[in-house]
């Protein structure tokens, strides 16, 4: 038996998984886990789910080792903050790339290098993210 099964892990949280934040109700009877996923959106489905079917598995271990009376209900909560970073990071990247390819075009121009073409190429994926660049 692997040490992560002796432990309580399910083998449906195959992709990692980060704790971002717990918000705790004032009554202490509610506690918001907002948790963030690094892999594939299937694997994140996958272990999302996994999180949501342990939680009284991990209620009562959050108890013993709190010792507390009462243990609040604990609501998963997906944070997408990292990948809404992640994406504004790609945005931005594709955006340099126009920029300096714009830049190298107007310098070969006013070098007098009429070799390179006015024509750009720019593809994008099917979230508007640029992901290529080609003078024609």
């Amino acid at each position: 038996m692997s040490p992560e099964h002796r432990l309580g892990a399910d083998s449906s949280l195959s992709t990692v998984a980060s704790v971002t934040e717990v918000v705790v109700s004032g009554d202490l009877q509610v506690a918001k886990v907002f948790v963030s996923f690094f892999g594939d959106a299937r694997g994140a489905e996958v272990a999302f789910a996994g999180l949501q079917r342990l939680e009284g598995y991990l209620r009562s271990h959050v108890g013993k080792a709190m010792q507390l009376r009462f243990v609040p209900e604990l609501r998963f909560i997906r944070d997408e903050g990292a990948a809404r970073g992640d994406r504004v990071m790609s945005l931005l990247s594709g955006l340099r790339a126009v920029t300096d390819a714009d830049e190298a075009r107007q310098q070969s121009e006013s070098d007098g290098d009429s070799s390179g073409s006015d024509v750009e190429l720019v593809t994008y994926d099917s979230e508007d993210d640029i992901i290529g660049v080609q003078n024609t």
